[in-house]
């Protein structure tokens, strides 16, 4: 068996014993395709060595022993391609080298040994004869076959081996004048056919049945496990995490400056406490029993998916696999022993993974949300601050510096707009259009809601309103008793949340 891994357009082969030429109709072959490019696509496998070429066409990813590649001794090079409608994707062309067998060139190969059913027919000829000479025969075994004729003298011309199924081997006797009929022998102990499924691979077994496979039987997959070339890449291998804002040993988006212990609204940015109190640490967050977080992705598009939840505690992966639910209302839990569970969820609009401890107290340290059945936290660098924090605003933004709380006394990151007379104040602009219509508020850099600072010979204070806010920012505030135009300073909060 010939064993080949394909991640995007890279080929690679695992070696699992020598390539030996001069066999016929022997070497199968299996492509493991890792990766999503490879979805959908009529697949074809070529072989070439300089003069002889193969090119097959993947069925189910493999080629039988059938199709019959039979490679010459020397070095072959291989590579695949795939086709679907307006789409072709190719790999990298690899070596593989076949070694030359035993058999020395212009010599016959050796012959094959007789079955048992041959043996049992021969012996069985032989035996007849013996009893034929004892009793005054004069002639060999096949002068006296020959002889073996029905009372209207047509005997036997020949006894051959027509077919073979299994273990059963159908024998053809020619008589001599040109009919036929057939029996059948059947190798070893007497058996039938099983009518159960292929048995998944578990503990070993030398098993008692006495029913055998048949030639078109299919072994289940074990979809728990990755195959042991999936598994030597993926040791490698990084899949893209869904959930934003899901490491927590170092540098969290956390927008509203939360500490210690919370026991309401968000935790962090996009983690949301739905049961207990969630203590916040410096590399970790504490849930205690029974205590449950929930992260949200955006839109419905996972329904129906396969997917892995990973979580990460005293820096160790726990991971489970299940399947996203296909309406809106339904949830499905996956346990993660070591940690609790997370439950897969569909919402109107939004999906939402929810993490839920259970027994003691857990440290979660990061988490994990991807396609598939193969876990790949363990292999994740850090995440870039930038790039999570511009996830996260596109539910929520302040204008505050991290690690100021939206009220805080600060100037640092304030907004600066001009103003009319009488009501009016310019609107602004979001860093990042949010999801929906946020709540706005605003701040005075004193830490006073919905006031602003007017410049003027000196500082006063303003009360505004929002006059009309959209996903991308703030069309105008109004207020009163403005003489001048001018100009004022204040901070915002954007929450588009759940």
């Amino acid at each position: 068996m010939l064993e080949f891994s394909v991640k995007n357009q890279l080929l690679g082969m695992k070696y699992l014993s020598p390539i030996v030429s001069d066999t016929i109709n022997y070497f199968e072959a299996t492509f493991n395709f890792l990766t999503t490019d490879w979805e959908d696509c009529a697949k074809t496998a070529h072989f070439s060595d300089g003069t002889t070429v193969y090119d097959i066409i993947l069925v189910d990813d493999e080629i039988p022993a059938s199709a019959g590649l039979n490679l010459t001794a020397g070095t072959w090079d291989v590579y695949v391609h795939g086709n679907k409608t307006d789409y072709r994707v190719t790999s990298n062309t690899i070596h593989i080298t076949v070694d030359p067998s035993g058999v020395i060139d212009g010599e016959p190969l050796p012959e094959v040994s007789l079955t048992f059913s041959e043996q049992l027919l021969l012996a069985a000829q032989q035996s007849l004869y013996d009893l034929a000479v004892a009793n005054g025969y004069v002639g060999t075994l096949e002068q006296w076959l020959a002889t073996l004729s029905g009372a209207d003298g047509n005997g036997i011309a020949s006894i051959a081996l027509t077919a073979t199924n299994s273990l059963v081997k159908t024998y053809t006797i020619t008589f001599d004048d040109a009919t036929t009929t057939t029996f059948d022998v059947t190798d070893g102990a007497t058996c039938t056919p099983s009518d159960s499924n292929p048995l998944m691979n578990g503990t070993a077994a030398p098993g008692t049945s006495a029913d055998y496979s048949r030639k078109d039987h299919v072994h289940p997959s074990d979809t728990s496990r990755a195959t042991a070339a999936q598994g030597a890449l993926a040791d490698t291998l990084s899949h893209k995490n869904l959930l934003h804002n899901w490491y927590y040993m170092a540098t969290p988006v956390n927008q509203e400056a939360k500490s210690g212990d919370v026991s309401s609204g968000y935790v962090y940015d996009n983690v949301k406490r739905y049961a207990g109190t969630i203590t916040i640490a410096a590399t970790y967050l504490s849930y205690p029993a029974d205590a449950a977080t929930d992260h949200f992705i955006e839109g419905n598009a996972l329904a129906g998916k396969v997917a892995t939840v990973s979580v990460m505690v005293g820096g160790a992966v726990i991971s489970g696999s299940g399947t996203f639910p296909s309406s809106a209302g339904e949830s499905s839990p996956i346990t993660l022993t070591g940690f609790g569970t997370a439950t897969l969820g569909y919402a109107t609009g939004y999906m939402y993974v929810r993490f839920t401890a259970t027994s003691s107290t857990r440290q979660l340290q990061a988490v994990k949300l991807e396609l598939g059945t193969y876990s790949t936290l363990a292999n994740d660098p850090p995440p870039n601050f930038g790039e999570q924090l511009a996830l996260c605003q596109i539910a929520y933004e302040t204008s505050y510096n991290i690690g100021l709380a939206p009220g805080t006394t600060s100037s640092l990151g304030a907004v600066c707009c001009s103003t009319g007379t009488g009501d009016v104040i310019c609107g602004f602009q979001f860093k990042t259009k949010k999801r929906d219509t946020p709540t706005v508020t605003v701040y005075s850099p004193g830490g006073t809601v919905n006031r602003v600072w007017i410049f003027t010979d000196s500082d006063s204070a303003a009360d505004v309103t929002i006059g009309h806010a959209g996903a991308s920012g703030v069309r105008y505030m109004a207020t009163t008793g403005l003489t001048a135009a001018t100009l004022c300073t204040f901070h915002y909060v954007a929450d588009a949340r759940r």
